[in-house]
């Protein structure tokens, strides 16, 4: 039985834990870490005037063959940057995610219509996945409607949080799991707590994200 955690900081030591470590191209990334799984992309938050310079820097470290990914990036609209430099940079790493053959993880803020829109409109061949869903049902259906993946984190600890009730109730070949950015809570205690909440046993869940990781990372 392995646990999946699709997006994290930290490399778990664990041996039935595997992670993607995400590495957020800013200034001072020269290289990966490692030759273990990992994504790369430029996260809103690192959207500044050389934001082209870290694109072409996330583009040449995207053919590692460890590279799994494109991302954390996105959208926030609860931040100060620029909105059509994110727009800019986001494009551009859907782009690098379709010519790579990698899906995207997407981080979104405040901008859930705005990313389904977007994924409409690029005609996106690449999945997507929203990592930290934190949305309640109704906004989950129409992520899903889109054809979205979801990602849950540390939120679904509070069992009377919108990604809670979420997590109950997202299908199956839709879900993902991670730790995020936080250090609170493991990933084992967070399939702990969605297992709960969807009334399965721990094992059942790791069997449906296994076959989810291996269809959206094994290809």
């Amino acid at each position: 039985m392995t646990y999946h955690d699709i997006l994290t900081q930290h490399r778990s030591e664990e041996p039935d834990v595997e992670t993607i470590v995400c590495i957020n191209v800013d200034a001072s990334t020269e290289d990966l870490a490692d030759d273990l799984p990992c994504s790369v992309g430029v996260h809103p938050r690192s959207v500044e005037d050389d934001v082209d310079d870290l694109l072409l820097l996330a583009r040449d470290l995207s053919h590692e063959p460890s590279v799994v990914a494109i991302g954390g990036c996105g959208l926030d609209r609860a931040i100060r940057a620029d909105w059509v430099q994110q727009i800019h940079a986001f494009e551009d790493q859907v782009s690098l995610s379709e010519l790579a053959c990698k899906p995207m993880i997407v981080h979104c803020v405040r901008a859930h219509a705005d990313v389904v829109t977007l994924y409409r409109e690029l005609q996106a061949e690449q999945p997507w996945i929203i990592s930290g869903f934190d949305k309640g049902p109704d906004t989950l259906e129409r992520i899903m409607d889109a054809g979205i993946y979801v990602s849950f984190g540390a939120a679904v600890m509070k069992a009377d949080s919108p990604a809670a009730q979420s997590a109950a109730v997202v299908a199956a070949d839709r879900l993902f799991l991670e730790t995020g950015y936080q250090t609170e809570y493991t990933i084992k205690q967070i399939y702990h707590q969605v297992a709960q909440l969807r009334g399965e046993t721990v094992e059942q869940l790791c069997e449906t994200i296994q076959q989810n990781f291996d269809a959206m990372f094994k290809q």
